[in-house]
């Protein structure tokens, strides 16, 4: 079945594009290259009857997925992929378990010392912040900037969040899932630092298809698996067509995903504008 991959082409410094397109070449699928203009709203005058997969950022991903022309265009969901969601299911086998679910603007009235660490993430997969550890009194002065973000003062302060203890990470590895099982994985932290390696050990293989089969927002989908005191648990759930590739096997992962719209055909509707 003809597919067509529409990819961003201005992803920063990496060359994310250019995989996926070679990938695209090899598989002989239609790929198209696009410019997106950064906080534009605009989508791109390219409309096809045939299934139709987006690559790009979290912002431009998701407003492909909420103006609901292509199909399947983004495998999300705006519920399921939310940590509220999918973090209560997984139960101890999420890092952040046990995690508040609050915002800023509540928080910072709680009774904690200035000096307490918390470890505080959004709650929707939309990236609006890296999610970091940050003492209370830094919470407290977040809104005068200490954290950059996009979203204007009221809006960062409204903002879900999950505020939890900081543990300590050894390891941390990306997985793209397919149909439940892992399609491609990549080492993409030790300790602090970036450390990528496409060395990626059984047990978390075994460990990210066991998780899948507990709970998956979407078929398709990235998982981040982290290792804490010889433990593994589930650190993110995430949307692959905003995910990066690390060490991963690009043409494996865009081969399955296009395998996976062809056996599901039947399910992917198309939308004409």
């Amino acid at each position: 079945m003809n597919k067509h991959w529409i990819i961003q082409s201005n992803l920063g410094h990496n060359n994310d594009h250019i995989i996926i397109a070679k990938a695209c070449c090899d598989l002989k699928i239609d790929c198209t290259l696009v410019h997106v203009v950064p906080f534009s709203k605009e989508l791109p005058y390219l409309f096809s009857d045939i299934p139709t997969v987006f690559y790009g950022s979290t912002r431009f991903v998701n407003r492909v997925f909420k103006s609901r022309i292509w199909s399947p265009a983004a495998f999300f969901d705006s519920v399921k992929f939310t940590v509220s969601h999918w973090g209560p299911i997984y139960k101890e086998q999420w890092f952040n378990y046990g995690s508040k679910f609050t915002t800023l603007k509540e928080f910072i009235f709680e009774p904690h010392p200035l000096d307490q660490l918390f470890f505080v993430r959004p709650v929707k997969d939309l990236k609006e912040f890296t999610g970091s550890v940050w003492s209370f009194k830094d919470l407290i002065r977040w809104n005068t900037g200490l954290l950059k973000t996009d979203l204007g003062d009221e809006q960062l302060a409204t903002t879900p969040i999950v505020v939890g203890e900081p543990y300590g990470i050894n390891r941390e590895w990306r997985l793209f899932m397919v149909d439940g099982k892992v399609c491609q994985a990549s080492q993409y932290r030790k300790g602090h630092e970036l450390n990528i390696s496409p060395e990626v050990p059984k047990k978390v293989i075994d460990f990210g298809e066991k998780a899948a089969a507990i709970f998956s927002p979407h078929p398709i989908f990235v998982l981040d698996v982290c290792e804490s005191a010889d433990n593994l648990y589930v650190l993110e759930v995430g949307c692959a067509n905003s995910a990066g590739f690390y060490a991963c096997n690009v043409y494996e992962i865009v081969k399955s995903i296009s395998e996976w719209i062809d056996n599901n055909e039947n399910q992917n509707r198309i939308c004409k504008q």
